[in-house]
């Protein structure tokens, strides 16, 4: 039997008819229809008929608060219209007329910078375009834009901006669109660019090719050029064993070898459940000492630093969560396969890395970020969603491998290290403690407090009254940081970027060594305009955030912990010390002579050399030549007939300096060559490095050397070093750009030891 048809005047829904609405909201009725109408015509393309619409609608209604909104799409929407037609003046035109209700709006502002800058209006578009990072600053486009305005004249702070585009775009159109951008710069040479060259290679038993893009891009942020090697499919013995594969001859600065457990061991998880529990780890394990031996022998073969990635566990397990209960079941047996790779790593401590690839998909969700089609298809292990987490996860090792580590995180503190405005809510009314919303920053300075245990120099600058931040530190019972934990402490009233330049002078590190952490965006927009060079983090609103945030940074990491690391922040403090003696005695020898300085100066041994690679890594100032190296080519220099390599460390009456010094030598014949002589940038200007040459004058003529050798590589950072050679007595060879060769004949001439330096034997 068929329903009865319900009538809608039954249930008393009828709409109310014009003459029940009062005269204003049927004006803006109206008007809320004819923006709807200027959005037609402009999708049809009609523009003038819009442009006319828009200003009939523009005269009525830009007074109706509720119709903003409306009003700005509409002209928003003209004028991408204008300016797609390459309509550029007409676009700007459109946008002042109507800025009134565009002036807030991030898409016209970057609308009208498009057009100035395609007008070589350069001074209005960059008005336009930083208004509209501003106004908003998770929109990518005018970050490209800015970054195309500024690539002749400012090519570094092009590509900062350029970074903060594909940081906001991370896809792999994004990431080609940066790279090309990049690319444009470098190869119109770019002296004021310094791009260090980095081969990286990629071995293993399932696809991973498609990473290229994404690391490429994040290189490139890090001012690193990579060159690529991707291996043949599950050829990676053939590469690892063979010391004439492709593999060897690209001669890789890191390699990552990607590995699948099931491909790994397929006897094993093919017919896991039908080999006996008490075999399933034994099968596992033959083949992880096969790729034990392999890593050991690629090592022995290759200065490469290796990085292994762990196994996966699978997002669900066959024996669901009875799995945890059966004798070695899937997850017992591959947290074995891991923990084994584990040990294999810290038994070769120096080069042999484990990447933790399990964190990354975990982190990344992975139900959300499966490709199960590809994964079957193409073999493609870790899904193309993972790809840009999994390439900033692998630059965890390539930034320390091309000595790009960040040496100083720089922090505010008012609703940064604590909750609240300390001058005005007072000590016991900011927020920090156990419990919410104080836990949050309680958590955040836990974190802070575990960079400086990984040898980060930690600094403040903060709009803050001294006395009052100093209280705060010393009473507060929930305060985890200390002032004894930073290095350098800048609290007034100046321009915060003012601050940070005294901060870099005072602890005589370039701008590209900060990370600058601060919950205002006015102050980091600051800091980003003056300072691209500095890493400004982009903090979340959210505070509860700050921690994950910091600890996602990928900036600090390093592949070993040396004990000067460890020590970083009281050698900085020692140094404030010896400043303001110096402020104390007024003539510089009297100075020097109070210092009391000694040295030790001694070959490489297996304590030191980690800190030396690490110096020519991480050294610009006073190095003469800016030679990188690894651990393993240090090694290899120190174990090698035909090279010597010394270190320096050093003390005063204020402390111990640490290892601050390197001198890897060349022999040829009756010469020694000076490869690489360096000095850490905390103690030049105290006579050390004039000891450290004297030292090695006097090693050189111990081993009956005629002539010493040194040269000079100009770089933009390390201009202080340029006279060194001549003032110690050295005559010039070659003067030229590029090199400058020095010679000192032991038989005519010498190297003084400076007075007031006292040599120690390495006993003492």
């Amino acid at each position: 039997m068929a329903k009865p048809k319900l009538k809608l005047e039954s249930l008393n829904l009828m709409e109310p008819s014009s003459s029940d609405l009062d005269p204003a909201t049927l004006a803006e009725m109206e008007l809320a229809a004819a923006c709807l109408k200027i959005r037609f015509l402009v999708e049809r393309g009609f523009l003038s008929l819009a442009v006319e619409k828009l200003e009939e609608v523009f005269s009525k209604g830009h007074q109706i608060k509720n119709l903003q909104n409306h009003l700005a799409e509409s002209a928003t929407a003209l004028l991408q219209a204008y300016e797609k037609s390459k309509q550029y003046q007409t676009t700007i035109d459109i946008f002042k007329q109507y800025e009134g209700i565009l002036g807030d709006n991030h898409i016209a502002l970057t609308l009208a910078g498009s057009s100035c800058l395609h007008l070589n209006d350069s001074q209005q578009a960059e008005s336009f375009l930083e208004r509209a990072v501003q106004k908003g600053i998770s929109y990518p486009d005018p970050y490209l834009l800015l970054g195309n305005l500024c690539a002749q004249s400012q090519p570094n702070k092009a590509v900062a901006y350029y970074s903060q585009y594909y940081d906001l775009r991370s896809s792999v159109m994004g990431a080609r669109i940066f790279i090309r951008r990049v690319k444009s710069l470098l190869k119109t040479g770019k002296k004021s660019l310094s791009f260090k060259n980095l081969p990286i290679a990629f071995i293993g038993n399932f696809t991973i090719e498609p990473i290229k893009d994404f690391l490429e891009a994040e290189c490139f942020k890090q001012s690193i050029s990579p060159q690529f090697y991707f291996g043949g499919y599950d050829q990676y013995i053939q590469e690892m064993a063979d010391g004439n594969s492709g593999l060897f001859k690209f001669d890789p600065a890191v390699t990552f070898l990607f590995l699948d457990s099931q491909t790994l061991s397929p006897e094993l998880f093919n017919n896991f459940f039908e080999t006996s529990p008490e075999k399933r780890f034994l099968l596992a394990e033959d083949k992880l000492k096969q790729v034990e031996a392999l890593c050991i022998k690629f090592l022995d073969l290759s200065k490469s630093h290796l990085v292994v990635s762990n196994f996966l566990f699978p997002s669900e397990y066959y024996m669901g969560i009875y799995d945890a209960k059966i004798e070695s079941g899937q997850k017992e047996v591959l947290g074995k396969m891991n923990d084994y790779l584990l040990n294999t790593a810290r038994s070769n401590p120096q080069r042999l890395h484990i990447l933790d690839t399990e964190k990354v998909l975990s982190n990344c969700g992975k139900k959300t970020c499966s490709n199960e089609k590809m994964r079957y298809l193409a073999k493609m292990i870790i899904p193309d969603q993972a790809l840009p987490d999994m390439a900033r996860e692998l630059m965890r090792f390539v930034r320390p491998v091309g000595g790009k580590t960040k040496k100083c995180l720089v922090l505010d503190l008012d609703n940064t290290l604590w909750g609240g405005v300390l001058g005005e809510d007072g000590l016991e009314g900011i927020e920090l403690g156990l419990e919410p919303p104080g836990n949050a920053f309680y958590e955040f300075q836990k974190a802070v407090k575990a960079m400086q245990r990984r040898g980060i120099i930690l600094a403040i600058n903060s709009k803050n009254d001294l006395d009052l931040v100093r209280e705060a530190f010393e009473n507060h019972p929930n305060m985890l940081l200390k002032l004894s934990d930073f290095a350098c402490i800048r609290t007034n009233w100046k321009d915060k970027a003012q601050n940070m330049r005294e901060i870099a002078d005072e602890l005589n590190l370039g701008l590209t060594s900060f990370v600058y952490f601060d919950d205002n965006p006015a102050e980091r927009f600051l800091i980003r305009q003056q300072m691209p060079e500095v890493l400004t983090v982009e903090v979340p609103e959210d505070y509860s955030e700050y921690t994950r945030t910091l600890l996602n940074l990928d900036v600090f990491e390093t592949l070993s912990l040396t004990e000067e690391d460890k020590n970083r922040t009281r050698f900085y403090q020692t140094e404030e010390e010896r400043r303001r003696l110096k402020t104390q005695v007024t003539d510089l020898e009297a100075y020097l002579k109070s210092l009391k300085t000694q040295v030790v100066i001694q070959p490489a041994d297996s304590f030191s050399i980690p800190r030396i690679a690490q110096l020519t890594q991480r050294t610009n100032q006073f190095n003469l030549t800016t030679r990188r190296y690894s651990e393993a080519d240090i090694q290899a220099f120190a174990g090698s007939e035909k090279n010597r390599v010394y270190f320096l460390k050093s003390g005063d009456r204020f402390g111990d300096h640490g290892i601050v010094g390197a001198c890897i030598v060349r022999i040829e014949n009756d010469s020694w060559e000076l490869d690489t002589f360096l000095m850490s940038c905390r103690v030049i200007g105290r006579g050390i490095e004039n000891a450290f040459l004297y030292e090695i004058y006097r090693k050189a003529g111990e081993d009956c050397i005629k002539n010493v050798v040194g040269r000079y590589l100009p770089t933009r950072k390390n201009q202080i070093a340029e006279s060194f050679y001549s003032e110690a007595g050295f005559e010039v060879l070659t003067d030229s750009p590029q090199e400058k060769i020095f010679t000192l004949n032991l038989g005519k001439n010498s190297v003084p030891l400076p007075t007031h330096i006292k040599i120690l034997d390495h006993e003492n």
